[in-house]
């Protein structure tokens, strides 16, 4: 598993966590280099926090993907690196009354 393909593999992850379906592999490059493809979607903060708790013990776990992601077996370091994906890439936050119209 090469870098990107983790990084890869880790956004497709965040689709699945929110009930969307991921770019085809083959699709993968094109569409996570279309400008703003982040802003497609949103999710509430705890959403976000349950996401990157689970990356975090994935990645903790899961030597190739920790290795491909040159990564230590580091659960403060993989946490930072998680933040910083998550202030990159994470979806857009959902509006208050966005969450009450689920509930």
């Amino acid at each position: 598993m090469t870098n990107q393909e983790a990084i890869y593999f880790i956004l497709d992850e965040m689709h699945k966590f929110i009930g969307l379906t991921p770019p085809p592999k083959e699709k993968r490059e094109e569409y996570y280099s279309t400008p703003e493809w982040y802003r497609k979607a949103k999710w509430t903060e705890k959403q976000q926090e349950m996401f990157e708790k689970m990356m975090i013990n994935r990645i903790y776990k899961d030597t190739r993907l920790r290795k491909a992601l040159e990564l230590p077996k580091n659960m403060q370091r993989i946490s930072k690196a998680i933040s910083m994906l998550m202030l990159n890439y994470g979806w857009e936050f959902k509006k208050k009354e966005e969450n009450n119209e689920q509930n």
